[in-house]
């Protein structure tokens, strides 16, 4: 079988988003309607899915089918995601928002978001690996960072970076909505 004429291996892919949403195989499961035994499969490049399968499994990572077949070797100049296609993260609480702006190809080592915090809003992260540094720059209103006992206030047009391998929360005390963007260089797992 010729290069071109190959199927796609989609299964990197799966997994790099599914981990970028911070998904289980259960969370993705239960999301898709596709099982967690099939989609194990698919992660591993094992299983053959079905157009269906496949397109149930673009809408509960929040991407199109032609990005998750897209070849990740073929040069582009440019590479333009359209505001619609543009993967959202929304907090428990409802009121923060991350919009998913990096790459699939780099979620394992950089990730990066535009952020919306709304009043009263609290986006709270889980430690990531030893090493792992958050930057978030305000690009409107206030946020404060937590991480472990600390915290710190930044304002719009200042840059925050702290570790992030403990614990910590982005807040927003004040009544108006804050934004910012958010880049993570993740560490690497003991």
């Amino acid at each position: 079988m010729s290069e071109e004429n190959e199927i796609p291996k989609i299964g990197r892919k799966v997994l790099r988003l599914r981990q970028a949403y911070k998904m289980s195989l259960d969370d993705l499961a239960n999301k898709s309607g596709v099982s967690k035994s099939v989609l194990s499969q698919i992660e591993r490049d094992q299983n053959n899915p079905t157009l269906s399968t496949i397109h149930r499994i673009c809408v509960a990572l929040n991407v199109t089918v032609e990005e998750l077949l897209r070849k990740e070797a073929s040069p582009r100049v440019f590479d333009v995601v359209a505001d619609n296609a543009t993967p959202v993260i929304h907090s428990e609480d409802g009121k923060c928002s991350l919009r998913i702006l990096g790459p699939i190809h780099t979620v394992n080592w950089l990730q990066w978001y535009h952020v919306t915090v709304e009043p009263g809003g609290r986006l709270f992260s889980e430690a990531h690996d030893l090493g792992t540094l958050e930057n978030v720059t305000v690009l409107d209103g206030c946020l404060k960072i937590e991480t472990g006992e600390d915290s710190h206030l930044v304002y719009a047009g200042e840059t925050i970076r702290y570790p992030a391998d403990k614990d910590h929360v982005v807040i927003n005390d004040s009544d108006i909505v804050a934004t910012g963007l958010m880049v993570v260089v993740l560490g690497r797992p003991m």
